[in-house]
């Protein structure tokens, strides 16, 4: 069965058996947990609200993108909070991050109506974004590698075959 898991739960919800196997674009740091980079990647975009100054952007260069202020949720783990406001490009201390409450996309993508900042995220959400929200093509983004996650303590063969299967898939980039 596929679940969708709340923020605050990514880095626990293997050890505490919430899941089983977690597909993540960030690896998981928890002793307990193995996680495994994919030969699966995706592009990455800005997301902003339709009234911002950057939703007719089209494209424009990530080291343009990041002066914006940026969404960030303290209260979710810094290596996967840190794909939003892209860390990656300059350094946590230079990033004007706007602290926000949510457990999921759908409430980050609420705040970004919002006005009060951006994100960036994986190009292939621009699809759902609505009319509310624009997406923004980031040249010189490094792309996101996805990840496959487990207990390190599981032995079952079923768990092993689906890591195995999502380790066995050829070089993808979701849009």
């Amino acid at each position: 069965m596929l679940q969708d898991v709340p923020f605050s739960e990514l880095t626990r919800c293997l050890p505490e058996h919430g899941v089983d196997v977690l597909w993540n674009i960030a690896p998981i740091h928890h002793p307990a947990v193995e996680s495994f980079p994919l030969p699966i990647t995706s592009a990455r975009i800005g997301v902003v609200a339709a009234r911002h100054p950057l939703a007719d952007a089209g494209t424009m260069k990530v080291e343009d993108f990041i002066e914006q202020p940026m969404l960030y949720i303290p209260a979710v783990a810094e290596e996967w909070m840190n794909q939003f406001w892209l860390a990656d490009v300059r350094s946590r201390r230079e990033a004007r991050l706007v602290e926000v409450e949510s457990e999921d996309v759908i409430g980050v993508l609420r705040r970004i109506v919002e006005g009060k900042a951006v994100i960036a995220a994986v190009a292939h959400i621009a699809p759902l974004l609505g009319s509310s929200l624009r997406s923004v093509t980031l040249t010189g983004a490094a792309p996101l590698v996805y990840y496959v996650a487990c207990r390190r303590t599981d032995r079952r063969a079923a768990v092993h075959a689906l890591v195995e299967a999502f380790q066995a898939v050829g070089p993808r980039r979701l849009l």
